[in-house]
């Protein structure tokens, strides 16, 4: 719990520190976003062998989720050009990627596997998962009006004994539908709902009664 009280702190001293520098220098409003999960969510979308099979719900935790550096701001990053970044001054999240991502995660989850009980790290140590999933994530950005994209590597682990059911890479691109900073936060959202899908759907395959 210590070190997330520490992100938190450095976070808000960066969020004063930009803020400060700014004033005087330019008029420009600020903006802030927040991730959230996909509204359009429909009963279709849920993992048919969870709810036919499962006696019960299931337990899901949903992190740590590990963060390239160049994300670890407040400021939203995007691609101007090849390997240039722009690192906008005037549009910023409103909490740490680290934090907000395995929160959406969990919010998409839960409503994937029909299941109340999907718990974003941390989580209280009474919960006792069946299922936890740790995201390092490598790549979460694009351009305005183009291209935006989700890469990393998920670990699935099952009981108390985290034992590894399946790790994977993954890696998505969707179209920015504007080129506005809305729908720049639009396909970031959009993105982190397929790793919910991705990972819901390999969650199910793991719970299928055996055979045998």
């Amino acid at each position: 719990m210590g070190h997330v009280k520490i992100i938190r702190a450095t976070w808000l001293l960066a969020m004063l520190v930009g803020l400060s520098a700014c004033v005087g220098v330019s008029s420009k409003p600020s903006r802030t976003f927040l991730l959230n999960e996909v509204a359009h969510f429909n009963k279709s979308n849920a993992i048919d062998p969870i709810r036919d099979f499962s006696k019960e719900p299931l337990r899901v935790g949903v992190g740590p989720f590990k963060i390239p550096e160049y994300l670890n701001r407040p400021q939203i990053v995007s691609r101007t050009a090849g390997n240039e970044l722009q690192i906008n001054e005037f549009h910023r999240w409103a909490e740490p990627l680290g934090e907000s991502m395995p929160r959406v995660m969990a919010q998409n989850m839960s409503r994937l596997l029909m299941s109340d009980l999907v718990f974003a790290f941390p989580w209280r140590s009474s919960l006792r998962p069946g299922h936890r999933v740790t995201v390092t994530v490598l790549r979460f950005d694009g351009s305005l009006g183009e291209d935006v994209s989700l890469e990393g590597i998920w670990n699935l682990y099952a009981g108390s004994r985290n034992t590894l059911q399946e790790s994977k890479r993954f890696s998505f691109t969707v179209a920015c539908k504007g080129g506005d900073f809305d729908a720049l936060v639009d396909a970031h959202n959009h993105l982190v709902y397929l790793l919910s899908l991705q990972v819901a759907s390999a969650i199910g395959a793991h719970s299928l009664p055996s055979s045998s």
